[in-house]
């Protein structure tokens, strides 16, 4: 066979549009071509990958010996991924963006959400991967470590914070005990 064709394969196919997702529960609500709407278990890998469909998409689903149905292969009608220019190798993930793996290029067509730290929470530059990307929400930039230090995108340094040392009084000494913190 060549070409695309949006019959299903055999009768224990159906078209379906995802109209509603349970991330939690790892199900999908779909509409069949005939109006009726079924469960789909999205916990079955499709293509050796797990899927959680997006609102809007329209899957091949097939029914399991179980009687419950699960994703089988997307329809490529109106799919975003196919508005890129195709380059070998390139593997698109995603219906929202799409993200596309290539080589050691990865492309982004949506926004980037980075772990988002206040200065004195962030993890040391040592004990995140370098490379690791962070936004420092005082700063209100992204940050990179280097293995040692934080750098913002111009290269310069972050300097750590260090909380400044607390003043109380003691009782057995009047004068002031600095306190170090840990």
């Amino acid at each position: 066979m060549t070409g695309f064709t949006s019959k299903p394969p055999n009768d224990d196919m159906r078209v379906v549009a995802i109209t509603s997702v349970n991330p939690q529960e790892r199900t999908a609500e779909g509409m069949t071509r005939e109006h009726s709407m079924v469960t789909i278990n999205c916990k079955y890998p499709v293509g050796g990958l797990v899927i959680t469909p997006a609102v809007g998409e329209q899957w091949y689903v097939r029914r399991k010996a179980t009687r419950h149905f699960t994703l089988f292969s997307k329809l490529p009608g109106n799919a975003p991924e196919l508005n890129t220019q195709a380059v070998e190798g390139q593997v698109h993930i995603g219906s929202s963006g799409p993200l596309e793996l290539r080589g050691s290029y990865v492309n982004i067509s949506s926004p980037l959400s980075l772990a988002v730290y206040q200065a004195a929470d962030r993890p040391g530059a040592p004990d995140v991967p370098t490379g690791a990307m962070i936004f420092d929400s005082e700063l209100a930039k992204v940050i990179v470590s280097d293995g040692t230090s934080w750098r913002d995108m111009t290269g310069d340094v972050i300097p750590t914070i260090i909380h400044p040392p607390v003043m109380r009084a003691n009782a057995s000494m009047p004068a002031l005990e600095v306190v170090l913190p840990a």
